[in-house]
């Protein structure tokens, strides 16, 4: 499924549309060129051959050496009598081609290609001279091959230029998904003018925007709660005053809930500027988790159990000890027997408890403010599990759900 997956975006990738397209234009181009090439070869061999017709017409009675080089003379043409050079070109060329020469049956006329010229071969009484053509074709195939550089250049030029504009989608992709992560760090302030520069500078004007709304939102709520919790404290101390245990219980419940809502709410308020991998460091699970269980040790008839092996992750101690506190405490409140264990794997951490199933889908108590109806707890503030799971997804992990057996566990998976 991820080599799928990777398939498809691979696919609907725009650099790889593009590259594509560069390709198909390559592909179409070399077959020009080879079509221009083949029609540029069979063109040049036709007036060749017209060439050496029209020479053949010219020599007349011509049969001795001498006669033929006096019609080369007169019709202004090059020819070759070094044995030695005659000899090294018929051995160097490409074809060689008998002429029919219905004007002087004496004389025996081949026709020579090399890859650079065109020449005929004259041959009489056992004498050989060369008559290079007088339109030689190197000129004509180092014309097309420049001109066939020169598009493979410009084409290349125009992919170089458009692959360079669009390099800048793949940062503003990054910075967008970081930003879906909640890192509000990034910036893609850039100094391009084209239609991407401008795409990139709004969204950097718009992350702005929300940074400075988010620190101010932060601000206030933070205000807020602390101006909540002073009057709040005061009515905890004026409720221990009170002679009525009833009326006292109840009042303390009520305040023991909204200081509890306050903190969950600070909480979550903090989240908004916590990244993915944002303080990170080595963390010893068994020496972390030690100290946070001795906390909850001196609890009446209660007790937490550590079992496992010693693993070190890399995580934020801050949320990784909110997650265990959140999960140890449910577990308190709610194990039948007053027993939690945790268990410490080299992928996850278990937290078990004895008791009942819970009563409706896991996915439920993981909203903000899901409570039973029956649970023991009245302070409760129905953020616990909530806080975990955001917790556990800004640190990278997964946090999960099993009963079996009479036994409830949490598992935290790295």
């Amino acid at each position: 499924m991820l080599g799928i997956s990777l398939f498809l975006n691979i696919k609907n990738s725009i650099f790889f549309k593009l590259r594509i397209l560069f390709g198909a234009f390559l592909f179409v181009l070399t077959v020009l060129s080879l079509i221009v090439f083949i029609a540029a070869d069979l063109t040049i061999k036709k007036e060749f051959v017209d060439r050496v017709h029209f020479f053949v017409a010219n020599l007349d009675d011509a049969v001795e050496i001498r006669d033929i080089l006096a019609v080369c003379n007169k019709l202004n043409v090059t020819a070759i009598t070094d044995k030695k050079e005659i000899s090294s070109r018929i051995n160097n060329a490409n074809d060689i081609i008998e002429i029919q020469n219905p004007h002087s049956p004496l004389l025996n006329l081949y026709t020579l290609r090399t890859y650079l010229d065109s020449s005929v071969i004259i041959e009489s009484y056992g004498e050989k001279i060369i008559v290079n053509d007088a339109k030689s074709h190197i000129l004509v195939y180092s014309s097309l091959s420049l001109l066939i550089i020169a598009l493979y250049g410009t084409l290349f030029g125009i992919y170089r230029a458009i692959y360079k504009s669009l390099i800048p989608l793949r940062g503003l992709k990054e910075a967008i998904r970081r930003f879906g992560d909640g890192d509000m760090s990034i910036s893609t302030h850039t100094d391009k003018l084209d239609e991407i520069g401008e795409i990139a500078n709004q969204f950097d004007h718009a992350v702005k925007k929300i940074r400075d709304l988010t620190h101010a939102k932060e601000a206030f709520l933070t205000g807020a709660a602390h101006e909540l919790k002073t009057p709040i404290a005061k009515a905890i101390i004026a409720a221990h005053l009170l002679e009525d245990s009833k009326q006292k219980k109840t009042l303390l419940d009520i305040f023991d809930y909204q200081k509890n809502l306050i903190d969950d709410m600070l909480t979550l308020n903090g989240f908004e500027l916590i990244t993915h991998n944002d303080g990170f460091e080595e963390v010893e699970l068994r020496k972390f988790i030690d100290d946070i269980v001795s906390l909850y040790q001196t609890v009446e008839s209660k007790s937490v159990d550590i079992l496992g092996e010693e693993v070190k992750i890399n995580t934020n101690k801050r949320l990784l000890k909110l997650i265990l506190q959140n999960l140890i405490q449910n577990g308190l409140k709610f194990s039948s027997d007053g027993m939690v264990i945790i268990d410490i794997l080299s992928d996850k951490i278990e937290v078990t408890t004895t008791g009942e199933e819970l009563a409706e889908p896991v996915w439920k108590y993981f909203e903000p403010f899901y409570k039973e109806n029956s649970v023991r707890n009245k302070t409760g503030t129905g953020l616990g599990l909530y806080i975990s799971k955001k917790a556990a997804e800004l640190l990278g992990f997964k946090l999960i759900y099993i009963y079996k057996n009479g036994k409830n566990t949490f598992a935290l998976v790295f």
